[in-house]
């Protein structure tokens, strides 16, 4: 795979839109945006949480292929909304997203998505993840920055994906990792990995595969590193 550029968190809230830019330089040479534009294809608000679905959209729009899967029913958040949120996240988290999320608009976005791509509730393993890197897809990673880093805590963070490599020192996890820190061509071992992934359950492990049909990202799938 040709060198995947890498871009940094320019401050600690802005880890999705470094993945996006990294993905759009990948396949797209030509879209470098700036911070502000980052921002503004993705919804990024000072005081909101950044749902992903805005920046989805964007790929789609561009004409990329985007697999989403998660445990997460869009269609029936689309349908009642707020209500879902506690359902599946339980009284207290669900009052903490519900409160920093601009809703009426997550339910817009949501019912584009979901007539868009085929959305439905699903929990990925690490299986999916080499499957989607065999098809020359870049995989985006919501993990645990805290666990990631040996660390206590809570921190959800988004890592770029582009290779699983096997080694005398085991599986390891090849990403970009936007940081704070930023960590260009981070290698993790799959246990680490998996353990950031899954927390703070298995059932919120979660990805997505991007590529575009027209601008494959190498000339030779062999040349993985």
């Amino acid at each position: 795979m040709k060198p995947i550029p890498f871009v940094a968190n320019w401050d600690d809230i802005h880890c999705f839109q470094a993945c996006l830019s990294m993905v759009l330089q990948t396949f797209l040479p030509t879209q470098t945006l700036n911070s502000n534009q980052l921002e503004q294809i993705t919804g990024k608000h000072d005081t909101k949480i950044t749902w992903h679905t805005q920046g989805l959209l964007y790929l789609l729009d561009q004409g990329f292929e985007v697999i989403c899967q998660k445990d997460f029913d869009y269609q029936r958040f689309a349908t009642v909304g707020e209500t879902y949120l506690y359902e599946r996240f339980g009284p207290q988290l669900g009052r903490v997203i519900s409160k920093f999320s601009d809703i009426p608009r997550e339910i817009t976005y949501a019912q584009q998505l979901i007539s868009r791509i085929d959305i439905s509730p699903y929990t990925p393993t690490t299986q999916d993840i080499i499957t989607f890197l065999n098809s020359e897809y870049l995989i985006m990673c919501l993990v645990n920055l805290c666990k990631l880093n040996n660390q206590i805590g809570y921190d959800p963070h988004f890592i770029l994906i582009y290779n699983i490599q096997y080694n005398s020192h085991g599986i390891q996890i090849c990403c970009h990792d936007p940081g704070p820190p930023a960590i260009a061509s981070r290698k993790i071992p799959i246990e680490q990995f998996e353990a950031a992934w899954s927390s703070p359950t298995k059932r919120d492990r979660n990805l997505i595969a991007i590529k575009h049909p027209h601008h494959p990202p190498s000339e030779n799938p062999s040349s993985l590193e």
